[in-house]
């Protein structure tokens, strides 16, 4: 795992990146140095157009093959197979403008704190009913995949506003998810 982009969304030296890359074999440096600066590249621009931005660090999960991005409390996770996926920094513009919007919109601290209350009304009802901890996890999941379909709804429109706000084609979008769709359906 290989941090790139601090809160404030200033530019690595090469010289932070060049540390953060010693050590590895040629071949792999080479191509984690090229993920390295277009996450920097695309990350710094995306967090420029956004006002009041996250204080977030993009991190690249080097090694990580799945196609897959993800962000929690301060921070955005991309997969080396996700920088492979893309095709284009407009691409990965609307990923890391979906995953920045979760972080603008609160999704991380709200899902945090509705886990926290789901797994506390589950051991209250389960200490007064019998199995009622059951049901009352499973009514509490289904109530909370709602909302986080339609955290993710929310986060695709405020991320694609980002996108374009930084200059992105919204186009990309398009195209991305559908690849996605196709080529990794789960």
């Amino acid at each position: 795992v290989f941090p790139l982009l601090s809160a404030s969304a200033q530019r690595r030296s090469q010289d932070e990146i060049e540390e953060a890359l010693r050590g590895l074999p040629p071949a792999q440096r080479t191509a984690y140095r090229r993920q390295l600066l277009e996450l920097d590249r695309v990350s710094r621009r995306l967090l420029q157009a956004i006002p009041n931005p996250p204080q977030v660090e993009i991190i690249l999960a080097a090694g990580e093959g799945s196609v897959n991005a993800g962000t929690t409390f301060g921070k955005v996770m991309v997969s080396e197979g996700m920088l492979r996926f893309v095709k284009s920094d407009d691409e990965l513009a609307m990923i890391l403008g979906h995953e920045l919007a979760h972080q603008t919109l609160g999704h991380v601290s709200r899902g945090a704190m509705n886990s926290v209350l789901l797994n506390l009304g589950s051991v209250i009802a389960g200490s007064f009913i019998p199995g009622g901890d059951a049901v009352t996890g499973l009514f509490g999941q289904m109530v909370l995949n709602h909302f986080n379909q339609d955290q993710e709804r929310a986060a695709d429109h405020v991320g694609l506003r980002y996108a374009y706000d930084a200059g992105y084609d919204p186009q990309a979008a398009a195209y991305v998810m559908r690849r996605m769709a196709e080529e990794v359906p789960e």
